[in-house]
């Protein structure tokens, strides 16, 4: 796109998406619709660019939930910052263009998102070494109390991403 032919570039990251996604490959697809987002901004096309980075997010967390190990899982989460910076920049772009639109808000909700996911990441890790010693009984309590944040947690994030869309 630096070079000026960003309709080809785009072009051939729309075909990587195409490939990664037919494939499977969701990590790289993640890395693609950056991209691709990236360049509809360069492009000055905001709204579009704004399709990309939240399914890349989607991507993200799916993938990392898979991740096994606590350090493997806050390393896979630290590579992906950029994914999250990005969706905050762009929208930060974008209530400068329409500053009742609530894009800012969206900004905010992105940033607390990736802060909250970083914590959330860290207090697991030094979970795990105060378990080792715990009663047996109150880790079952806490693992079932955590699954049932997580649910809710679950169903508050898809709530506000349908409920609350920007206002025009």
């Amino acid at each position: 796109s630096k070079l000026g032919n960003a309709g080809a570039a785009e072009n051939l990251v729309s075909e990587s998406i195409a490939l990664r996604d037919a494939i499977g490959l969701r990590d790289d697809l993640a890395a693609s619709l950056l991209a691709l987002a990236r360049l509809q901004r360069d492009s000055n096309e905001l709204g579009l660019a704004r399709e990309s980075p939240e399914r890349s997010v989607k991507l993200v967390e799916s993938v990392r939930t898979t991740v096994p190990g606590d350090e493997f899982r806050i390393a896979y989460l630290s590579a992906h910052l950029p994914i999250y910076d990005f969706q905050i920049d762009l929208s930060m772009d974008m209530h400068s263009e329409d500053r009742t639109a609530g894009f800012d808000r969206l900004a905010f909700e992105a940033a607390e998102h990736a802060r909250a996911r970083a914590l959330m990441e860290s207090l697991r890790e030094s979970k795990s070494a105060i378990q080792r010693g715990a009663d047996p009984g109150l880790v079952v309590r806490e693992r079932r109390a955590q699954e049932q944040l997580n649910l809710k947690t679950q169903q508050l994030s898809r709530l506000l991403s349908t409920a609350h869309p920007p206002e025009r």
